[in-house]
């Protein structure tokens, strides 16, 4: 389905933006759930609220005609990180990622699987096991770029660089090049959200997350998202490939995860601007800019 006349989203929080947007599909209330709760009961004091700043003459989250509904779902989710998906009842749920998106947040670990059969013997993994750290994914340099929420006039910039990354051989995470992340985003909103999010990204990009890939004896209740352990290492699983023959009376699922890593001590400074070096500065044109 495609939105014709958008309403304008600006202000308003996240969830009960999706929620709406879900409405005009003509699935009700009943049927829409965040974090595993009916929307009626669930709290959303805190959820993220999107900027207001000039929703009358120049709205930033109305969406133009034509553009489709998941689409419009999608890009609210992935501000606030979010995960979205029906349940086999046709529920729909808004969640948030357990343990976080980047494994920062508490967590249960509801499975732990492993290669060594006098340790876990009833949660094996069979035929296939593969691991990797993946340094295509690493960067070296990070520069975030947003606007005040009240004055869309005044301008933040904040930047941080992994020297290790680029000089270093003996660091883990090391390219020989520097790689840098431009995020422009109006919704950040304030110089403090930008560092906090600089700090978050810079914590975890500058290393290589570990992937994964195994086979198991399948398991009804594995389903996306969960956080298992592989050999002691937490896994959230992304992908879940299941077979099923009667016949030859196997059940087998392979599942593939993956895991973001805390940067190391000493990798990189920490942003600690110096007192009176982020007043934000006012000016016209398009190159107005406050730095730190």
């Amino acid at each position: 389905m495609k939105f014709r006349l958008s309403p304008t989203y600006d202000a308003m929080k996240i969830s009960l933006a999706i929620a709406d947007i879900v409405k005009m599909t003509g699935l009700g209330e009943n049927k829409i759930y965040f974090d595993d709760k009916p929307m009626r009961e669930a709290n959303v004091s805190n959820d993220y609220v999107l900027p207001f700043l000039n929703p009358y003459d120049e709205p930033k989250f109305k969406f133009p005609d034509g553009t489709s509904l998941k689409e419009a779902i999608l890009k609210f989710a992935k501000i606030d990180w979010k995960a979205v998906l029906f349940d086999p009842y046709g529920n729909f749920h808004l969640s948030s990622i357990p343990g976080g998106p980047l494994g920062d947040a508490k967590y249960t670990v509801t499975e732990a699987f492993t290669t060594n059969n006098i340790k876990f013997p009833f949660n094996m993994i069979w035929n296939q096991y593969r691991s990797s750290r993946i340094t295509k994914d690493v960067v070296n340099g990070i520069s975030i770029v947003t606007v005040d929420k009240q004055d869309p006039s005044i301008v933040y910039v904040v930047q941080d660089f992994n020297k290790a990354g680029i000089e270093d051989p003996s660091s883990e995470g090391y390219l020989g090049f520097e790689k840098l992340m431009i995020i422009r985003e109006a919704a950040i909103g304030s110089m403090e959200a930008a560092r906090k999010q600089l700090n978050t990204y810079k914590d975890r990009l500058y290393m290589p997350p570990f992937t994964n890939s195994f086979e198991a004896y399948g398991r009804p209740t594995m389903i996306p998202l969960k956080i298992v352990t592989v050999n002691d290492q937490p896994v959230r699983i992304l992908n879940i490939n299941t077979r099923i023959n009667a016949q030859e009376n196997i059940y087998w699922q392979s599942m593939e995860g993956e895991w973001m890593f805390f940067i190391g001590k000493g990798q990189s400074p920490e942003i600690s601007p110096k007192t009176g070096g982020n007043t934000p500065t006012k000016t016209d044109g398009a190159s107005k800019a406050s730095t730190s």
